[in-house]
């Protein structure tokens, strides 16, 4: 007996419309270019296998041949030393996590530390500096059901709960009452950026501090690092930056702490907790928190010393060691810089393949909804008496041509109750990120535009004019317990047995 399986899909309607594909087409609208305001998020599904596409297969041969070009010139025209510099660049899809990345570029430098490697790759070693910050972030996520983002930050670090505030020194002392675990780690805290940041001043005229004004630990690798005691003593008696929760202001002694909640919350090292929680659960072998006792696979330079779509970075530097990640949401991808010598590289690097695979990826992801969703939908109980269309055009996410219930015009209808005062009105369907085996939600939005392409309905164009309002539109209008503007396509899976 042979099991096969069939899946296609059902656009499934708030109006309790049941439509079946039948025929698929695309539309090229003859209408001028409109400023499409989708809400913030993706307008097509993540495409599922982008390192497949020949689109992508030709930019990323392309992009190798640019950065090699680059490196080639070596004439301090590039803004870096590519003889001291080495880097890794990887580009990946989390749909494709075993397989092929997008892209991925390794250089070597030509002198390197002879303790370390002496070719870089993807299992070499990079130190990330402030990159660090997401694995503290993401360990206190996963201890959610023990420690709270709005906790007082007193609640876990003793030292801190020790002080007491009083009406005379409200200014020169931190609030720490007041100081939550999510405001640090928000840099919302209102603390000094930094734990210690020493400077020459008296070579710049300063008069010299007395010794107990002096650090004696944790000044740039060139003294031992602080312990916690000596962290507390020295750090609480800085006055504050900010009250707490006014503006943000980025503190590398908030991750300090939140490091310390983290030992609070579990009873045990920091180390020992992200390596069991984040760096085993993920296989991040190499990974670890101090500098690894084998130094074979580090990467040590000579000389230590329109449309809005959301990038979440966070860059990191320390000494000669560079970092840059990149997570995408819109597309689920991920982007990841590494490198050691001068740093500078990273942001060259990241610009230019940002700047080449992002509108590819786009339009991958457009073709694969083009391919998935794009066609003629109609009920197999009223012949096309009721049907959907839907295409795509030269703007975001699947456009609905057309709208049939019943042998009503439901896109005329929906013009008439919203009553917009336009000769052209658009509707899209946008994908709100809730799926399952079997379904993906789309929310659609409904514009108007004039036959210049501007939304006509948009009052003035000041600051407290409306040009993307979608986001509060939605769900607006509910039909019984159905918003008007919810649809939801659905794959039917049928079974043959042979």
């Amino acid at each position: 007996m042979k099991v096969s399986y069939f899946q296609y899909p059902v656009l499934f309607l708030s109006l309790a419309v049941f439509l079946l594909p039948t025929s698929s087409s695309t539309s090229n609208s003859s209408f001028p270019k409109i400023n499409y305001c989708p809400p913030l998020g993706p307008v097509y599904a993540p495409p599922l296998a982008p390192s497949t596409d020949a689109s992508i297969h030709a930019a990323a041969a392309n992009m190798s041949a640019s950065i090699q070009a680059l490196l080639s010139s070596n004439d301090g025209a590039t803004g870096f030393n590519t003889t001291i510099t080495s880097f890794s660049v990887k580009m990946l899809s989390i749909h494709e996590v075993s397989s092929a990345p997008i892209f991925e570029f390794h250089h070597t430098a030509s002198i390197l530390n002879s303790s370390g490697t002496q070719k870089a790759d993807g299992d070499s070693i990079y130190r990330i500096g402030s990159v660090s910050k997401t694995i503290t972030a993401l360990e206190l996520l996963i201890l959610c059901e023990k420690v709270r983002f709005e906790n007082p930050i007193t609640k876990w670090v003793p030292e801190l709960a020790a002080i007491r505030q009083t009406a005379e020194n409200e200014v020169e002392q931190v609030l720490w009452e007041d100081v939550t675990v999510g405001s640090l780690a928000g840099f919302l805290a209102g603390i000094i950026p930094q734990a210690i940041y020493p400077y020459p001043w008296t070579s710049l005229g300063f008069p010299a501090l007395n010794s107990s004004d002096t650090p004696t630990c944790g000044r740039d690798g060139t003294q031992p690092a602080f312990s916690r005691a000596e962290f507390f003593a020295g750090f609480t008696k800085r006055a504050p930056a900010y009250a707490p929760s006014q503006t943000p202001a980025y503190s590398n002694a908030a991750f300090w702490i939140l490091g310390y909640v983290i030992e609070g919350v579990t009873g045990r090292p920091y180390e020992e907790v992200v390596e069991q929680d984040i760096f085993g659960k993920l296989d991040m072998v190499h990974t670890s928190v101090k500098k690894p006792h084998e130094t074979s696979l580090g990467v040590i330079p000579v000389g230590d010393n329109n449309r809005v779509i959301d990038l979440y970075t966070k860059a990191g530097g320390l000494g000669q060691y560079g970092s840059f990640i990149v997570l995408i949401p819109d597309y689920d991808i991920a982007l990841v810089v590494l490198a050691a010598g001068d740093s500078t590289i990273v942001d060259i690097v990241s610009e230019m393949v940002l700047d080449t695979f992002v509108p590819l990826i786009d339009a991958v992801a457009k073709a694969g909804s083009q391919k998935t969703y794009v066609g003629t939908y109609s009920s197999p109980h009223s012949s096309n008496s009721t049907m959907i269309v839907l295409t795509t055009d030269s703007g975001p996410g699947l456009k609905v041509s057309q709208w049939l219930s019943e042998g009503e015009d439901l896109l005329a209808l929906y013009n008439s109750f919203f009553g917009a005062p336009s000769d052209f009105v658009d509707m899209k369907l946008y994908p709100e990120n809730l799926t399952s085996m079997t379904e993906r939600a789309f929310r659609a939005v409904l514009q108007a535009f004039s036959v210049d392409g501007t939304v006509s309905y948009v009052r003035g164009s000041g600051i407290l004019s409306e040009p993307c309002a979608t986001w509060y539109g939605i769900d607006g209008y509910v039909y019984g317990l159905v918003g008007l503007d919810d649809l939801f396509l659905r794959w039917r899976m049928e079974v043959w047995l042979r």
